[in-house]
């Protein structure tokens, strides 16, 4: 049931890992460490490794990637030299804030499924990638057509892969997403879960191509921006999270907007549908009380969750150097009572 599992990743020259490895991952996995450390590009990089089994799979989580990073998004007015002229920015000159991909310095991206390497180049015509992808190489400019289509959605990155960041998903991906939630016969379960968060919340809808809860004060039904982050959240993962049978799904920092009195309910939901689904969930967490949740479900669940794991990264001050430690539930929970340690 487990064979598509990312089991290991190898990362060089990107972003903030000039030289890291880790493995043994699980069906859950739930990454912590102090902040600016890498949990983020992680999920990134295997995002992208799991993208690369064909060019235009590959290329689209690359250029997605760096658009939610950095809030970036195109007017569709924009002109094919200022297209052009903002994705060289994007992608050659390193902010003071991450590691952009800078022009001729190859990034590697290793797995137990494919190997990808990629180096942009500046050109004086546009912008030129150099990558190779499990032994094939490609040596291309990109093409403004190609730009248009990535940002107009008519190329998509693989089916099953899902990459929630805390800014949640685009309207257009929850009416999509929530159509598998239909076909499964789940709204119900959807609805009961929402009500366990807020119980003022009676059902989610699409109304006139947009998705809205009725609110049972107002008796009415409101869109989802006049919502709090939590409720956003939790509709993103559980329609994410049944959208990728046998598939992967990321989610940056998982706690966001969900106060950690309902964490217990969203990480049973979690280690529940992932494994109906067989699904492979990487999450990111600087929360203390996101880890201790986790742990706390982990152990008394620990019959039916034996491949769920905790990973903490962790920065050496002196040599800079990144690594990664993995803990299952008996590790984490004396670490959690005698170290404590773990709040980004």
């Amino acid at each position: 049931m487990s064979n598509h599992f990312i089991k290991n990743i190898e990362i060089k020259n990107f972003k903030c890992f000039e030289n890291f490895k880790a493995e043994g991952f699980g069906r859950v996995n739930l990454i912590g460490g102090k902040n600016n450390v890498g949990k983020t590009t992680l999920l990134e990089a295997l995002y992208i490794n799991l993208n690369g089994t064909e060019k235009h799979y590959f290329l689209n989580s690359l250029f997605r990637i760096i658009q939610k990073r950095d809030n970036f998004f195109f007017d569709n007015n924009i002109s094919d030299k200022n297209m052009i002229e903002s994705y060289k920015i994007l992608f050659t000159i390193k902010s003071h804030t991450l590691k952009n991909y800078k022009p001729n310095e190859v990034n590697y991206i290793s797995s137990n499924h494919h190997q990808v390497n990629f180096e942009f180049k500046d050109t004086f015509t546009g912008l030129k990638i150099n990558y190779q992808i499990d032994n094939k190489e490609s040596d291309e400019n990109i093409a403004i057509s190609l730009l248009k289509d990535i940002f107009r959605g008519r190329i998509k990155t693989e089916d099953n892969i899902i990459f929630v960041k805390p800014i949640g998903l685009y309207n257009e991906k929850i009416i999509e997403l929530f159509a598998n939630v239909q076909l499964l016969d789940k709204e119900d379960e959807l609805n009961n879960f929402l009500n366990l968060f807020d119980n003022d919340i009676r059902e989610f809808k699409i109304i006139n191509q947009e998705p809205k809860v009725y609110s049972k004060n107002l008796k009415d039904y409101i869109s989802l921006t006049q919502l709090g982050d939590g409720i956003k959240s939790l509709i993103n993962i559980f329609i994410s999270i049944y959208s990728v049978k046998d598939g992967y799904l990321f989610i940056d920092e998982i706690e966001n907007g969900i106060h950690y009195t309902k964490l217990d309910e969203l990480w049973k939901l979690i280690l529940k549908i992932s494994k109906e689904q067989n699904v492979q969930v990487f999450a990111t967490t600087h929360s203390r009380e996101c880890i201790e949740s986790f742990n706390r479900v982990q152990l008394k669940r620990k019959e039916e969750n034996k491949d769920t794991y905790y990973f903490e990264i962790i920065k050496n001050i002196k040599t800079d150097k990144v690594f990664m430690r993995k803990l299952d539930s008996n590790q984490l929970e004396y670490e959690l009572i005698h170290k404590g340690e773990f709040r980004g």
